[in-house]
């Protein structure tokens, strides 16, 4: 074979695995958390698991999000993208394959591990995406959100399934396969993947040094408003269909299916369209129109149209897909600007998704209610809407070495 016959073998060679391997990343980041969601019925009536405990359960993920995202810039600076990202993976494994052989503290502690786990990898994907050729950072950015779509689906349809063939525990559990798996092809994988991939001078991009900050805080608390309805829904929207409208489990369980399996086709839709356009605003606030109506729905007509609430609210949460897009086309191709934005913006947007989560959870199991909890998670949407309009132009962000 000839010098350049190589050469395109090696690029086709390296667009696949790059490609493959982001989706096999990627699709890790959501199921430890929507099986969870899935089957929170059940641990709800675990032993020892009461509503104000399940309530930090469903919220206790995003604090750690929040952490282990603020922690991600430092890590790659010191260790470098790819041993930082191996060991994500192998915590996560090992995290969801412990947390279920206890009682509510080690499904707490195991979550919490699990889910700072993913927050660093979630916030190093942006890097990944941004290491390959030009023109392979499109496929990989699709690659990101779909398959992000697909985990969120695949822990929210076979989780119950699991479960009914054996228990909660074991449809839990499994998903430490799936974070075994993309172990081991990441350390086949990860210097073609993402090569030259060394700590240096001048790569600890940090949050003060991005500019300019106007567009750095508005896409981070979009990022924290749009988590906060997202992470939400997926831990209490069975419960809400249920109590709001009066549907049966098993009914509730297939409305959050359907929920989850939307985000497949929006989020392989979502970055092609954002990237081609000439800003993103009118993507932002669309989406956040789309998730005001389901919850709106659901507040005031439950019962009358639950199908179409769920329907809005499933495509509402393409606006993650969206945010993830953002990043990497606001960092302009630059990886150390790319690691220290998808830092701030995951790190701070999931404290205030946290908070969101959490409160929304604190004013139901007050009032034993979802009216006022709906009503709060609609001024979230509002914020989502407004924070849009600035985070969704047309900026590139640059950093202060």
């Amino acid at each position: 074979m000839t010098g350049a016959g190589q050469l395109v073998r090696s690029g086709v060679y390296v667009s696949i695995t790059g490609a493959a391997t982001v989706v096999l990343l990627s699709v890790n980041l959501r199921p430890a958390i929507t099986s969870v969601g899935s089957v929170g019925m059940q641990i709800q009536a675990a032993p020892g698991m009461s509503p104000a405990a399940y309530a930090v359960l469903v919220s206790a993920p995003l604090w750690c999000f929040a952490v282990g995202g603020s922690l991600a810039w430092g890590l790659r600076a010191r260790w470098g993208t790819n041993p930082v990202v191996g060991g994500a993976l192998a915590a996560l494994a090992v995290a969801l394959a412990v947390r279920v052989a206890g009682g509510p503290l080690l499904l707490l502690g195991g979550s919490v591990l699990a889910c700072v786990a993913i927050s660093v990898l979630g916030a190093l994907l942006p890097v990944i995406v941004q290491a390959g050729a030009p023109q392979e950072r499109g496929t990989r950015m699709v690659c990101l959100t779909t398959a992000l779509g697909v985990g969120s689906s695949a822990g929210a349809l076979v989780t119950p399934v699991v479960a009914a063939q054996s228990s909660w525990q074991t449809g839990a559990a499994c998903w430490a396969l799936l974070a075994a798996a993309g172990w081991v092809v990441w350390r086949i994988s990860a210097e073609a993947v993402n090569p030259h991939d060394v700590p240096r001078a001048g790569s600890t991009v940090g949050p003060r040094a991005l500019r300019p900050r106007g567009t750095v805080v508005a896409l981070t608390l979009h990022f924290g408003a749009l988590s906060g309805v997202t992470f939400t829904l997926m831990g209490w929207l069975t419960g809400i269909l249920q109590d709001r409208a009066g549907l049966p489990a098993g009914i509730a369980n297939l409305h959050f299916a359907v929920v989850m399996v939307l985000g497949i086709p929006v989020s392989l839709a979502v970055p092609i369209l954002a990237k081609r356009a000439r800003d993103q605003v009118g993507y932002m606030a669309g989406f956040a129109v789309v998730a005001a109506l389901g919850v709106v729905g659901m507040l005031v007509l439950p019962s009358e149209l639950p199908w179409l609430w769920t329907v809005l609210q499933g495509i509402g949460m393409g606006s993650v897909a969206l945010a993830l897009t953002v990043i990497t086309i606001r960092c302009g191709g630059d990886r150390d600007v790319g690691a220290g934005l998808s830092s701030v913006v995951q790190g701070v947007g999931y404290a205030i998704a946290a908070a969101v989560a959490l409160g929304v959870g604190l004013v139901h199991s007050a009032t034993r209610s979802w009216q006022w909890a709906l009503v709060a998670l609609l001024a979230v949407v509002a914020a989502q809407l407004v924070s849009g309009f600035v985070a969704g132009r047309s900026t590139t962000v640059t950093a202060d070495r």
